[in-house]
């Protein structure tokens, strides 16, 4: 806007002063609005966003280094994303535990970087065209990062599949693969549309502030006999500006948009976490049942060590008592034995003194009792001596517990049961973690998003002191929570991963949710019929890293003995003789008794399957 007299108003800038020379004041003004004064202020809030940024930077490239080397202790090939088949199709899945520190570990230096430069030309001193590299890259790679992990988290949908909500079982692979990419690679487009745009808005507005100055300086030397043509061009070219301030900020909206949308699907997939969070939370209660319910019996079943105590004192010790060996197979050394005629003489693990847990009860052992008339049957007595009320809510394991007996270096049912349920704990722990992490860093950068996407035009101006404050409490707080999740699930694996029994396995959480996406139990065990009885659960055919407690036939002498020579090999197994319920004595002792000639047992392995033999082969096969 220019008049007769060579005045000019630009709209933005301030009003010159009367009499002074319009030309060389906007040239002014428009050059200190390009420049900010670094306050303490803003240097103590951007130091502590990138000391935060550097913390999450530590925590994530620990977590890859805690992963790996447990990883490779236990044998295990890592992946980022593999093809995982289910019953009604196929479903991409990433190994989450692993590609969420491993992207954080390479995007956090970027945005480090972002903070420490390009923030300065946005909120203190410098100008910035906002095309550099540290202002795209960062952005670009967030999303990245938010996307993929988000696609780690779909298994929590797949685990789900047939245990949940009628929404997710409407769901097959191919609509649930489809839709997700589908959103995916709308929000991505979206991205690069934006950033595309972006760029070239922010080269137009280089350009043009770069005309009006010099149309400035050009009229302020003219002045004040500026020709019109003059005043003309500085008019166009800061229509210029504006213009492309214009473009900018409708390019900054669509990438905004991006970032508000892609987080909510990221919290919708993470909301599965917790469905999957209920199941596997009932299903530890079911185990620590049958847990309490097996405990005697594994106690009664377990050979003789230096470990295990007698738990009646010498006024309840019967001189009926006497220790003896159970006869021998070839590759097996003789077990010592406890025969009683009395109910009072009964074995406890020293282990199981810690877990308050109550043994088996007539209705959950039934299958186990061996029918027989004479009332100082020992096992019938030692039924007997052990039999308490069943197991309440109070008499739960803590965790602790459970922990000790799963690392301990005993053997038998107890251990293997033990290990189970703290596989489950932890994939309880980790389902925690993934989902409200997942879901609040979703839900806070969507609300930061959504912010800077509400107040755009006052964070182009030089009076955005507030939204400014605003955008660095907002980081803050996305950068707190990522922190926090990374410490957490660090912790997890420190506690769970690494002090797994030799030969034993820990939980793959190899995917979103936390729960493990193997076709391959880590664990089989291998109960007979009268050892432990397993109430059924929805969720044990979905868990890959359920034990399948199958029951199975009574077993005789020879296919112990096969089952010995079966034993001898790489992996940890512990065979735990019992002829239903009772111990082996003599053979003298077992016609005196009238022991039945069968022998039933328990076999529980530690590692892998056999190489080249698939899940369900694994799980048919009775290994004794």
């Amino acid at each position: 806007m220019s008049s007769t007299n060579s005045t000019l108003t630009l709209e933005g800038l301030p009003q010159p002063p009367q009499g002074a020379n319009p030309f060389a004041f906007y040239e002014q003004a428009l050059a200190d609005s390009l420049i900010r004064t670094v306050d303490t202020g803003f240097i103590i809030r951007q130091s502590i966003l990138c000391a935060l940024l550097g913390y999450t930077l530590i925590v994530a490239g620990a977590n890859v280094f805690v992963v790996v080397r447990d990883g490779r202790k236990r044998g295990k090939k890592f992946f980022l994303w593999r093809l995982l088949a289910r019953e009604r199709g196929r479903y991409i899945v990433g190994n989450r535990q692993f590609l969420e520190p491993l992207l954080t570990f390479f995007v956090t230096p970027f945005l480090i970087a972002h903070v420490a430069n390009e923030w300065v030309t946005t909120f203190g001193s410098g100008y910035s065209d906002s095309t550099g590299p540290l202002r795209l890259v960062p952005w670009m790679l967030l999303f990245i990062q938010l996307w993929l992990v988000s696609w780690a988290s779909l298994q929590s949908f797949i685990i789900t599949a047939s245990d949940t909500t009628r929404f997710v079982r409407c769901m097959s692979p191919r609509v649930t693969n489809g839709l997700f990419l589908a959103l995916g690679a709308a929000m991505l487009i979206m991205l690069v549309v934006g950033v595309c745009f972006g760029i070239r808005a922010g080269i137009y507005l280089g350009n043009a502030l770069g005309h009006t100055k010099e149309a400035l300086d050009r009229a302020a030397s003219l002045w004040p006999d500026v020709p019109s043509a003059a005043v003309q061009n500085v008019v166009y070219d800061w229509d210029k500006v504006a213009e492309a301030r214009n473009q900018t900020n409708q390019a900054s909206r669509v990438v905004m948009t991006a970032f508000v949308v892609s987080p909510f699907l990221t919290a919708t997939i993470n909301a599965g976490g917790v469905a999957l969070l209920v199941l596997v939370h009932r299903q530890i209660g079911e185990n620590h049942r049958t847990f309490n319910r097996g405990a005697g019996q594994v106690t009664h079943f377990a050979p003789l060590s230096t470990s295990r105590e007698v738990v009646d004192g010498s006024a309840q010790a019967g001189p009926s008592e006497s220790v003896t060996t159970s006869p021998s197979w070839p590759g097996r050394p003789a077990l010592p034995m406890r025969t009683s005629s009395s109910t009072a003489g009964v074995l406890s693990a020293v282990t199981l003194a810690d877990l308050p847990s109550s043994p088996a009860t007539p209705e959950a052992s039934q299958g186990a009792h061996v029918s027989s008339s004479s009332p100082s049957s020992p096992t019938r007595s030692s039924q007997e001596g052990i039999s308490r009320p069943g197991p309440s809510p109070l008499s739960r394991p803590s965790r602790s517990a459970i922990r000790r007996l799963a690392g301990s270096q005993e053997v038998g049912l107890a251990v293997a049961q033990a290990q189970n349920i703290q596989r489950l704990q932890r994939a309880e722990v980790d389902l925690f973690i993934t989902s409200i992490v997942g879901i609040s860093m979703a839900v806070s950068f969507e609300s930061l998003a959504l912010f800077i996407n509400l107040t755009l035009n006052e964070l182009a101006t030089t009076d955005s002191s507030t939204a400014e404050v605003v955008l660095f409490l907002g980081s803050w707080l996305y950068g707190a929570i990522q922190a926090v999740g990374l410490s957490a699930q660090l912790r997890s694996i420190l506690l769970n991963g690494t002090r797994c029994t030799p030969g034993g396995h820990v939980l793959d959480l190899s995917s979103g949710g936390g729960v493990g996406s193997g076709s391959v139990p880590p664990m089989q065990s291998r109960p007979g019929a009268a050892d432990v009885h397993q109430p059924f659960s929805p969720g044990s055919a979905t868990y890959d890293y359920m034990p399948t407690l199958a029951t199975v036939g009574p077993w005789s002498e020879d296919d112990v003995e096969a089952g010995r020579r079966r034993s001898e090999g790489d992996k940890l197994r512990t065979w735990a003789p019992s002829v239903g319920g009772s111990r082996r004595g003599s053979k003298e002792d077992e016609k005196q008794l009238g022991a039945p000639s069968r022998v039933e047992g328990v076999v529980v392995e530690l590692g892998e399957p056999e190489p080249g033999e698939s899940s369900s082969a694994s799980e048919r096969r009775v290994s004794l």
